[in-house]
């Protein structure tokens, strides 16, 4: 018993401080969120879903803001359409992210459609609310880093690709179409050609009207 023990720790130990060491590779590259999972708690932020999350970059509006609003600081809280929806999970989420001492914050809070409707057919019940199920609500820190629950919980790909991702863009110069950056805004960099414009928009307009559309009350 003893000597199995003793295996365990000594192949099981280095594979447990890999998979540690991972978790701290993890950055703007991971995906569309997870900065915004491990990022510090903030003072001032912009809320609403991915409208907000890809038009609204926080350092130019802490320019503009800076003589009314010195050493402001803005980070981008806006998730996707299914996961920030204006209700309960969100606005729990925003008070775990919020620094206790914030002061004088400033918010920004976008409203379209997709944050005030809802996605089912009980309103009223909150279990049913779509964002439930999409990682805001899992419990643990919004602000730890690395932030491993949600690497485990709520990263939508194998743990090793964090791994992957950083070799992919720190030596093979590989980088994906989008950055999330620290200020929390997510930079998209598709192709702008009018061919590659109207079939995202063609997608899209398909994607809003027959599974958005459908089911929203």
């Amino acid at each position: 018993m003893k000597s199995f023990l003793a295996n365990c720790l000594y192949f099981g130990l280095p594979v447990l401080v890999a998979l540690i060491g991972i978790g701290f590779l993890a950055d703007g590259y991971t995906d569309h969120y997870y900065l915004r999972y491990s990022s510090p708690r903030q003072t001032s932020m912009i809320l609403g879903i991915s409208r907000a999350a890809v038009a609204l970059e926080p350092s130019i509006i802490d320019s503009s803001l800076k003589k009314e609003y010195p050493g402001i600081n803005m980070y981008n809280f806006a998730f996707m359409l299914h996961m920030s929806p204006y209700g309960k999970v969100y606005f729990d989420a925003v008070k775990k992210k919020l620094r206790a001492d914030a002061g004088k914050a400033v918010f920004i809070v976008t409203v379209d459609p997709w944050t005030v409707a809802n996605f089912r057919d009980e309103p009223e019940d909150e279990a049913q609310s779509r964002e439930k199920h999409y990682g805001l609500d899992q419990g643990g820190s919004l602000s730890s880093n690395p932030n491993f629950l949600y690497l485990i919980n709520g990263y939508g790909q194998p743990y090793m690709s964090v791994l992957s991702t950083k070799i992919k863009t720190r030596f093979l110069n590989r980088y994906p179409d989008y950055k999330l950056h620290n200020d929390g805004w997510l930079e998209l960099s598709y192709p702008m050609d009018s061919a590659s414009v109207a079939g995202r928009f063609k997608t899209t307009l398909n994607i809003y009207s027959t599974q958005y559309l459908s089911t929203c009350t």
